[in-house]
């Protein structure tokens, strides 16, 4: 700098020129969850609110004793800990165990975001992380308990019927409050957007790049038209698919800044959760192939970074 002086530090990412705090948007995005949970509840029983509490507790206890025992600031008072573990807890099966549910919060925590250096530093979404990890380690629990159509959907002809996507629309066959509230969590998502905690970017391109990519690959098994719309309308619902696209996908920390990166993260987000689903050997797909997304947003974000006009006629200028 001019005055000799080093420049401030500055704070890793999001980085947001505006009023509202950290905090208040952390709020919102409970309350945006909120509806879903209770649904989810009075469909699949009092355990779904159970797990919740222990994911959240988890994942808050969790952070107040590694900040503690790291001797940093304790922040707890921004929310993102309990938003973690709330969507942990959203997107596991029915019958899972609450020690397991805590046990995700913790890990989401601990391993995946403050061993990564914290708020902002974690190049992977904690909530997704912990979900990966507890489906490769409990595979009996996270498996397990799932009810009879909660597996990951097969493009089959079975999905021609209605009857799979109206179970799964009114919980008869669902397993996660994610799956058995879906148009709650899209009100949810919508909320976030008309409260500008997120951009339609990554949720619009991540929820059209899913359906378009299900709609050709069930066309692809010789099915008719009709059938590939359904299953393009069930893949949209079953296992989540909107809590990842607008709160999961749209992680500030974990996805580009650029416009036309987000566009293109989403894009391939939604893509590649639905070409992973008919293969994967888990009952959902989708945490691994948003992991591997979350490893690319770097390099998306050089390949799409605007271009600095001026910027090579000035170096040619200094080096002649």
């Amino acid at each position: 700098m001019a005055n000799g002086t080093a420049p401030a530090h500055t704070p890793c990412p999001p980085h947001m020129h505006d009023s509202r705090s950290l905090a208040g948007m952390m709020r919102t995005v409970c309350i945006a969850l909120a509806p879903a949970l209770a649904a989810g509840a009075a469909l699949l029983g009092a355990g779904i609110l159970v797990n919740a509490a222990a994911a959240v507790l988890a994942a808050i206890a969790s952070e107040a004793l590694f900040l503690l025992a790291a001797r940093k600031k304790i922040t707890l008072t921004d929310g993102s800990a309990a938003v973690t573990g709330l969507l942990v807890a959203l997107n596991l099966p029915a019958g899972t165990p609450p020690w397991l549910a805590a046990a995700g919060g913790a890990f989401a925590i601990v391993f995946i975001k403050q061993l990564s250096g914290g708020m902002g530093a974690n190049p992977f979404n904690p909530a997704l992380g912990a979900l990966a990890i507890m489906h490769l380690f409990f595979p009996a629990e996270m498996g397990g308990a799932w009810h009879s159509f909660s597996t990951a959907p097969p493009i089959t002809a079975e999905t021609q019927s209605l009857a799979p996507f109206v179970a799964l629309l009114t919980g008869g066959s669902g397993a996660t409050v994610a799956e058995v509230a879906a148009p709650l969590a899209l009100c949810g998502g919508i909320f976030l957007l008309v409260r500008r905690v997120i951009s339609w970017h990554i949720p619009i391109a991540f929820l059209a790049a899913a359906g378009a990519t299900a709609f050709f690959l069930f066309r692809a098994t010789g099915t008719g038209e009709s059938a590939a719309a359904l299953s393009a309308g069930y893949h949209l619902v079953a296992g989540g698919l909107f809590l990842y696209a607008f709160f999961m996908a749209t992680d500030p920390a974990t996805s580009p800044v650029t416009a036309p990166g987000m566009v293109l993260f989403g894009a391939c987000c939604g893509a590649l959760v639905i070409i992973v689903r008919p293969f994967g050997g888990y009952p959902e797909t989708a945490p691994l192939a948003m992991l591997l997304m979350n490893a690319l947003a770097p390099l998306i974000d050089r390949i799409t970074r605007p271009r600095m006009f001026g910027g090579r006629a000035a170096a040619l200028r200094q080096k002649n």
